[in-house]
């Protein structure tokens, strides 16, 4: 016959308290880590957002400046040279260069947190997964620089204005020209 130890060691138990308290650190622990998590995403894809805009700006900036002819379209009257504020059409990625379309002669940029879906200067973007981008604004303003050579030269101002969670965003991109072919649309 096997004979069973008699002696049991006893381990002293765990009260209510104590699984109370260990509860309570955990599901802290849990919104904390759920917290920074979503604060992450959220920066991601502001960042994104951010990337992709840049992107559109040097595209604009790069068709601008580039030596072939530049094609206006010109719906307004009076269009005498480069200089004004224009309206952008962005095709697709790799398909063809950005359209200009002159709104307005005078050079005022757009102002902070003025950009909404029904501005001319509204752009597409498209969702970035299951986050609906802002609206985004972009505008080209031209300047004739003066003064500095026979031929005239050109300032182009390439102009994002946004919001995102973390406050509005507004970024400018300048580049040159030189008054090399322009042809206007009528």
């Amino acid at each position: 016959m096997i004979k069973l130890n008699s002696k049991v060691k006893t381990w002293p138990a765990v009260g209510l308290v104590e699984v109370l308290i260990v509860l309570a650190l955990v599901a802290t622990t849990m919104v904390a880590a759920t917290q920074v998590t979503v604060q992450s995403l959220i920066k991601i894809k502001e960042d994104e957002v951010n990337d992709y805009v840049n992107g559109l700006m040097i595209r604009v900036l790069e068709a601008a400046k580039s030596p072939q002819t530049l094609t206006i379209d010109n719906q307004l009257t009076g269009l005498s040279d480069f200089e004004g504020s224009y309206v952008l059409t962005i095709p697709d990625e790799g398909t063809s260069t950005p359209a200009f379309t002159q709104e307005a002669i005078e050079l005022t940029p757009i102002p902070e947190g003025s950009c909404t879906t029904s501005s001319p200067y509204s752009v597409t973007i498209p969702n970035l997964g299951n986050f609906t981008p802002p609206p985004v604004c972009l505008q080209a303003i031209v300047t004739e620089l003066d003064g500095i050579d026979i031929n005239p030269i050109f300032q182009i101002t390439v102009r994002s204005v946004y919001s995102l969670s973390s406050g509005p965003v507004v970024r400018d991109i300048i580049g040159y020209r030189r008054a090399d072919p322009v042809s206007v649309l009528p």
